[in-house]
C-alpha cells in the first residue's frame, strides 16, 4: 500500500444485529492501519454498513485504484 499512495481504501462492513458495533469495527481497522502502518488517514473511506439477514457480522476491505 505504501508503493501505491494514490489508492483509496474502502472499509465496508456487513451486520445482522448490531449497526454500532459494525461501524466501530471499521474505525478500529482504520486506526490500526493509520497508527501501525503509517497510512494517511485521508486514504480511507468508511462505507455505510449494509444489513444482511441470517448472516454473521463481517468486515471487508476493498482497494480502489487511483482516479485520474
Amino acid at each position: 500500500m505504501r508503493n501505491n499512495p494514490n489508492f483509496k481504501i474502502v472499509l465496508k462492513t456487513f451486520y445482522s444485529t448490531n449497526l454500532k458495533l459494525s461501524v466501530l469495527k471499521a474505525q478500529i481497522v482504520k486506526k490500526y492501519l493509520v497508527d501501525k502502518n503509517g497510512i494517511d488517514e485521508e486514504r480511507f473511506i468508511i462505507a455505510e454498513p449494509k444489513k444482511l439477514e441470517n448472516l454473521i457480522d463481517k468486515n471487508r476491505v476493498y482497494f480502489i485504484p487511483p482516479f485520474e
